[in-house]
């Protein structure tokens, strides 16, 4: 099954810890590359991590840390779901996310001819 782009971008959100709730007054945010997770469900409960890789059409994310083993001895990623995972801190070196999360409209300040 696929998804299109604005579900799989609804899908991909994920809760924000309490700390970060208050600061920015939202509940939950769109995963990015980078962003610090903390897996509060499934065999990985508790485990820390930056996500490295997202699967849009799953709504999966690859968190760093989190790796098990194959049965010819490789090590692989494991996917996790997003609804799964808590944010802890945001990836913020995107000035257009900053802004959207701190409701700064970035075309407020521009004039208009």
């Amino acid at each position: 099954m696929t998804n299109n782009i604005k579900l799989s971008n609804n899908n991909l959100k994920s809760l924000l810890s309490k700390e970060l709730r208050k600061k920015y007054k939202q509940r939950n945010l769109r995963l990015r590359i980078g962003d610090m997770v903390k897996v509060m469900r499934g065999e990985y409960k508790g485990v820390d991590g930056k996500v490295l890789k997202i699967l849009l059409n799953k709504s999966k994310i690859s968190i760093d840390g989190i790796k098990r083993e194959k049965s010819k001895g490789e090590k692989v990623n494991v996917n996790i779901h997003s609804s799964n995972v808590v944010i802890t801190s945001l990836n913020t070196d995107d000035k257009l996310r900053k802004n959207k999360i701190q409701n700064v409209d970035p075309n407020k300040n521009k004039t208009s001819y």
